[in-house]
């Protein structure tokens, strides 16, 4: 989904749909409208998954949203 011009209210979607998915393995989010809301909503979603590989390309993202992040990497078993 890199590059589809998401805002807030689809990656609230796209978190939803993620909720518990085990299959997937990878996910592009770059160049992607993101706030601190999406990531936190996103990260909340990606916990509940088995994702390896978060793809950011030209994300901007802020220092409170890289602690979100940082969570993420520390808590996920994969």
């Amino acid at each position: 989904v890199s590059d589809c011009g998401m805002q807030e209210a689809d990656f609230v979607s796209l978190a939803n749909g993620l909720r518990g998915n085990t299959s997937l393995k990878e996910l592009g989010i770059g160049y992607n409208q993101m706030n601190s809301k999406s990531m936190r909503v996103l990260v909340d979603a990606l916990l509940t998954t088995r994702i390896q590989e978060l793809g950011m390309d030209s994300a901007s993202i802020n220092d409170s949203d890289c602690a979100v992040l940082a969570e993420l990497v520390e808590k996920s078993p994969y």
